[in-house]
C-alpha cells in the first residue's frame, strides 16, 4: 500500500500554517518541531521552488505520509491515516480549483 500523491505541491505552500498548528497527537507535535526548514513569508516551505520540492528524495518525516505510518505509532491503521490525509489533500485541491 502506498500513498497516491498527485504532486500538486499544495501541502508545501502550507508549511507556515502547519508549523503554527497545535496538534492533538504528541508524536505529530514532535514531527512538526523536528521539521528542518523554514516557512517563507508567504507560508511556503523554503525548499519549494518552481512548484517542486528541492529535497523530495530526502524529504523530512513530516513530508512523507508513508514513512510516518511505517515509523511512528500514529494510533490508527495505515488505511485510516491515508484516508485522513487524502481528505486533507482533496480539501486543499478543491479550494484551489485542482481536480485529479
Amino acid at each position: 500500500m502506498s500513498f497516491n500523491c498527485i504532486g500538486c505541491g499544495l501541502c508545501c505552500t502550507k508549511i507556515g500554517t502547519i508549523k503554527n498548528t497545535v496538534y492533538p497527537w504528541p508524536w505529530m507535535q514532535k514531527v512538526v518541531a523536528d521539521f528542518p526548514y523554514e516557512a517563507k513569508e508567504n507560508g511556503h516551505c523554503e525548499m519549494f521552488h518552481n512548484n517542486q520540492c528541492m529535497v523530495y528524495e530526502d524529504r523530512p518525516l513530516m513530508c512523507n505520509i508513508e514513512r510516518m505510518a511505517d515509523e511512528l505509532d500514529i494510533g490508527m491503521t495505515k488505511e485510516q491515516w491515508f484516508e485522513m490525509n487524502y481528505k486533507g489533500c482533496e480539501s486543499l485541491q478543491k479550494a484551489h480549483g485542482i481536480t485529479a
